[in-house]
């Protein structure tokens, strides 16, 4: 039952962890809520768990059951319930239960991950919201943190496209945070969307915390876009979560000399995808959208591949960077480069993409590569 499930949630020094832990034991909430303090010691808990077994925690759960029956858009969902979406649940470290505002179903849809700084540049935010509202209108469902930067704009932009998105929330449901964006927090809910969280309703912002959410965001998602970053950035932990889970990373790159681009440039360099628009994402991810949706963009071949007579701009010095820069007098694909240089497939990606980044290569219709070049 959900009270039981709520009552050890509220049990202090339980985590998601040691709840499973004592589900598994009990073989349900109920019987563990009910089992004595010497079979939760045969069960693994510690002293220091037991001895925090007081009322309180029901009356928390009761509480808590008070707020969700208050309103059809509150809901409690616990890990083993059918509305309890799949990736999360297989991800990592997947949270006991979530508190949930707004619509539940969407939970289940294919959704992309849209993170980064919450000091982008005027170009960040641009490319934050427009890529939102164009992958919103591909279908998918955006999934993002509801901070400044980077977060609102791709919230702002799935609002404006034909999809929903989501807002994990490092606070609880009650105390949305940053406070000027309850509005935004209301708008998302409105249209269709929802607000999620793992903790409990009054929770205020605490930051540790908010690296928490993060995995959330990461075990929702088919994949994760860090649009800007800086070097030691929380939406790398983002994405180093999405790796461990075996998601897809993207990256946008962005100047060399813009602070906010190296988080972006570090995980292009640890094998993230190199985005430069929208399709790079859909056609990786395409295959988990509903049949109408697959055929909702068509990307042109180039029409021809003659070479450009201009002049080159000077090969790179690293050897392995130049082997691939002789091949590309012409436009050439990632699976032309690997079968002309013999490489392997990743290592020919990462370097395309630190080349791109460098100015050796330019890409032509999305998926053709050849040398930059300059006016004779």
């Amino acid at each position: 039952m959900l009270i039981d499930w709520l009552t050890l949630y509220y049990t202090k020094n339980i985590g998601s962890k040691r709840l499973m832990q004592l589900v598994a034991h009990f073989d349900s909430a109920t019987n563990a809520v009910n089992a004595s303090n010497s079979e939760w010691r045969k069960a693994g808990m510690t002293d220091t768990v037991i001895s925090s077994r007081e009322e309180i925690a029901r009356k928390k759960a009761e509480a808590a059951i008070h707020w969700k029956d208050t309103h059809d858009q509150h809901h409690i969902i616990v890990v083993t319930d059918d509305l309890y979406p799949e990736l999360l649940r297989v991800s990592d470290d997947p949270p006991a239960l979530l508190f949930l505002k707004g619509n539940p179903n969407i939970l289940s849809r294919p959704q992309l991950g849209i993170v980064g700084t919450r000091h982008p540049t005027k170009e960040g935010e641009q490319n934050a919201y427009h890529f939102a509202k164009e992958l919103g209108d591909y279908g998918f469902v955006i999934t993002s943190g509801l901070a400044m930067g980077i977060d609102k704009s791709a919230h702002e932009g799935t609002l404006m496209s034909q999809s929903p998105t989501i807002a994990v929330l490092g606070t609880g449901l009650n105390e949305i945070y940053p406070k000027n964006h309850i509005k935004l927090a209301e708008r998302i809910v409105m249209q269709g969307g929802c607000l999620v969280s793992e903790f409990p309703l009054h929770t205020p912002a605490i930051p540790n915390n908010f690296p928490k959410r993060n995995r959330i965001i990461a075990g929702l998602s088919l994949g994760v876009l860090v649009v800007e970053a800086a070097d030691k950035s929380g939406s790398l932990i983002t994405a180093r979560l999405a790796n461990e889970s075996s998601r897809e990373v993207f990256a946008i790159p962005s100047s060399i000399h813009n602070p906010q681009s190296k988080g972006c440039h570090k995980l292009i360099r640890e094998g993230a995808k190199l985005v430069e628009s929208t399709f790079d994402i859909f056609s990786e991810l395409k295959h988990w959208l509903p049949n109408e949706n697959q055929t909702a963009i068509q990307h042109p071949l180039p029409s021809s591949k003659k070479s450009i007579v201009m002049v080159a701009v000077a090969p790179p010095e690293d050897p392995l960077e130049k082997q691939i820069f002789d091949q590309l007098t012409q436009p050439l694909s990632i699976d032309d480069i690997v079968i002309q240089t013999s490489l392997e497939a990743h290592i020919v990606m990462q370097a395309i993409s630190m080349m791109e980044i460098e100015g050796y290569i330019i890409r032509q219709d999305g998926q053709y590569f050849i040398q930059n070049h300059q006016s004779s």
